[in-house]
């Protein structure tokens, strides 16, 4: 069997029917929801997503998965590597661990006595990309998990810093695109340009919101540059709604070096997240949230999971008339949410409210303004790019400010002055639960290294309560501890 590798796929030649028929099974997925399908249903169709195609190919990101399924069974490839490695650009650069932190501190980051820890980790991680190998072949791409607050975008400009190449750098949202590109263009010492939020400037760096490259990618000139980028980062790869552009945009990039960036766990069984695999490659490295804690690199959490009993008519109500009537409306949940913010902003924590819908956003906006009396903000993806970074600004000095925002800041967002979370936009994504929470995770600059973190466990109806339950699981899964209350009174503010 031959294993003919190129940059986006690899053709398989020399097999049987019966190897055939094996890989096809390795590399498909079953779909969750084929069951409803009449397809499924009639015997048209697996229910499965396959990554191997009839004609023998399948995404090189999966090259590893497929080395380790032949080591199993006996199956010993013969392995030929057509892609080119580029030469790294004059200006190349790796720093010694010993000089880490004189050059984060000079370029902007700021040395809360972690910097160097930090720095060593995220060198730590892009050496393990770099230096990767699979199956003797030099393999610079995969996934890094990465916990949130461990300075992904630091991560990523070592590693372009290493390469001095081309590069294009995606991430999921506008707001992202901003931060990242000042973040960027500081630490390198270059222009980096930007695609997205009315911006159409190219440079050797770019950073473009992956929207825009999905769309972009279907005119001729935008293929092109996209064809001749070695270098490709995706940041935050795990957001479901953009799956599928990873997929699209990374298939049409023939890079030699490709990486995404994430805060949670790929899970092998999820169709999704083997399909970022496919884009990128394999896991190369992971940190747990918990070991960095105890470091003090990332800020200790602490989460009271509050009980809600009220109203007692929605036991088997839908989920959409639960969540409307028993925390949308719910006058004791918004009250408990108000009172809450109250106290953790008295006892000095700049607080983030997240919500799911924006009416709910309002209507908790107006509550903590006019009856609670405290400084609050409203932010989501339609605010301004200058409004969002008055608000960042204003928390990392340590404003005393309660900002309330639907899913616009579930994700990327450095809000490093944050100390606690109120969550009202409940729900059970295990990748959306820990980036709400990872809001807060930045280390503190004082002694009182803590974010404490507010969610609801709601009893009166059966999908709220197995939703919590859920978030429940998740908070266990990555050891943070978690406290069961009745009521506001049990909370250590």
């Amino acid at each position: 069997m031959w294993l003919r590798v190129g940059p986006v796929t690899t053709a398989v030649d020399d097999i049987d029917q019966e190897t055939h028929d094996w890989l096809d099974a390795l590399l498909s997925v079953p779909l969750p929801h084929a069951r409803f399908t009449e397809a499924f249903n009639s015997g048209q169709w697996d229910g499965r997503k396959h990554f191997y195609t009839k004609r023998g190919v399948f995404p090189s990101g999966l090259l590893s998965w497929v080395l380790e399924a032949c080591a199993s069974t006996g199956r010993t490839p013969t392995l030929q590597d057509l892609r080119r490695a580029p030469l790294p650009g004059p200006n190349a650069l790796w720093l010694p661990p010993y000089a880490l932190r004189e050059y984060l501190v000079a370029h902007g980051i700021p040395d809360d006595g972690t910097v160097l820890r930090r720095g060593l980790l995220q060198r730590a991680a892009v050496n393990a990309l770099i230096w990767q190998q699979v199956a003797g072949l030099p393999w610079p791409r995969g996934v890094l998990e990465l916990p949130t607050g461990t300075g992904k975008t630091v991560a990523a400009a070592l590693l372009i810093a290493r390469y001095d190449l081309p590069t294009l750098y995606l991430v999921p949202n506008r707001t992202l695109l901003g931060q990242t590109q000042r973040v960027l263009s500081t630490l390198l010492e270059r222009p980096v340009g930007m695609l997205g939020d009315n911006q159409e400037d190219v440079q050797e760096v770019t950073v473009s919101t992956i929207q825009t490259a999905a769309r972009f990618s279907k005119a001729k000139e935008f293929r092109t540059y996209l064809e001749s980028v070695p270098v490709l980062i995706g940041d935050e790869v795990h957001l479901v709604g953009a799956r599928g552009m990873w997929v699209d945009v990374t298939k049409r990039t023939p890079a030699y070096v490709k990486v995404g960036f994430t805060a949670t766990a790929l899970r092998r069984h999820d169709v999704g997240d083997v399909g970022l695999v496919a884009a990128f490659g394999d896991v190369v490295y992971k940190l747990p949230s918990i070991a960095l804690m105890r470091a003090g690199v990332l800020a200790n959490v602490h989460i009271y999971l509050c009980a809600v009993t009220e109203p007692n008519n929605l036991s088997w109500a839908s989920w959409e008339r639960a969540f409307e009537e028993g925390m949308v409306e719910n006058e004791r949940v918004n009250a408990m949410a108000g009172t809450a913010t109250k106290r953790f902003l008295a006892a000095g924590r700049p607080t983030l409210v997240l919500v799911r819908f924006r009416r709910q956003g309002f209507q908790v906006r107006d509550r903590l303004r006019y009856k609670e009396k405290v400084p609050t903000v409203y932010i989501d993806g339609d605010t301004p790019t200058a409004e969002r970074q008055e608000v960042q600004t204003r928390l990392a000095r340590g404003e005393m400010l309660a900002v309330v925002s639907p899913p616009a800041f579930d994700v990327g967002v450095d809000l490093p002055g944050l100390r606690a979370v109120v969550l009202l936009s409940g729900g059970k994504s295990e990748n959306k639960a820990i980036q709400r929470i990872g809001r807060g995770l930045r280390r503190k600059p004082d002694d009182d290294n803590t974010v404490l973190v507010l969610d609801f466990l709601p009893q009166m109806n059966r999908y709220l309560y197995e939703h919590a339950k859920h978030r429940y699981r998740v908070y266990q899964s990555e050891q943070w501890p978690v406290q069961l209350v009745r009521g506001l009174d049990e909370l250590e503010v």
